[in-house]
């Protein structure tokens, strides 16, 4: 198989990977269902790491050359990484108001803290790609708009949404993410820009939103830390 087609083929597979331990961690916290997500808790973390791990060994063999993870392919991927570990972050925040406790709270802490890291350098990945896929003042000079850049700017659309939606990305990545689409919808005319995810634990319990730290009442980790 050539390289570019094996790369498709692996990105495609951590999608696939990382959507079916999406789905499943959303019918646990939907459910509310604390037995549940204590035992699956572990495995979920394996098969995320997992999944991630098989796709950057593929991208370190020798027969894969420099450069042939595009920006379109790598913008999909770190989509998926912010969406798959937001959900993680919420799951170990569900399971710190379990009582009593069936993972340890410092084991809680280090993976929120974990999914908040990869989230964020996956976003901000994306947001780095937008100086050379997105020329905001070319695209307002131009009488026309080129097919290319037009589709150019298509491909964005998902991955800023997932940015400005997702609660695991820092709140200045989700204004420039915001601000992207805005310009999107109303200079290029994508309208499903503007179109933004409603509120991301409106389905889910609120003990999904927060951390519960040891002797002392709830607190918003999130929004103390994106402060």
């Amino acid at each position: 198989m050539p390289p570019q087609e094996a790369m498709v083929l692996h990105v495609s597979s951590f999608i696939f990977k990382a959507c079916q331990v999406q789905a499943r961690m959303f019918e646990i916290l939907s459910n509310w269902d604390y037995a549940a997500a204590s035992i699956a808790f572990h495995d979920i973390v394996a098969s995320v790491h997992g999944a991630r791990q098989e796709l950057r060994l593929f991208l370190e063999s020798p027969r894969i050359a420099s450069g042939i993870f595009d920006t379109y392919l790598g913008n999909l991927y770190a989509s998926t990484c912010v969406k798959v570990y937001s959900f993680m972050m919420a799951l170990a925040c569900f399971l710190s108001h379990q009582k009593p406790l069936s993972i340890p709270l410092n084991v809680l802490q280090s993976t929120r803290n974990h999914c908040i890291k990869i989230a964020q350098n996956s976003a901000q990945d994306i947001l780095d790609t937008l100086p050379q896929t997105l020329d905001t003042r070319a695209l307002k000079s131009e009488p026309g708009l080129a097919p290319k850049t037009f589709f150019d700017a298509v491909k964005l659309v998902w991955p800023l949404r997932t940015i400005h939606a997702m609660p695991a990305t820092s709140a200045e990545q989700k204004r420039i993410a915001g601000k992207t689409l805005i310009f999107l919808g109303r200079e290029i005319g994508l309208k499903q820009a503007l179109n933004v995810y409603a509120d991301f634990y409106e389905p889910l319990p609120p003990e999904a939103r927060t951390l519960l730290e040891a002797d002392s009442d709830p607190l918003d980790e999130l929004e103390r830390l994106m402060s």
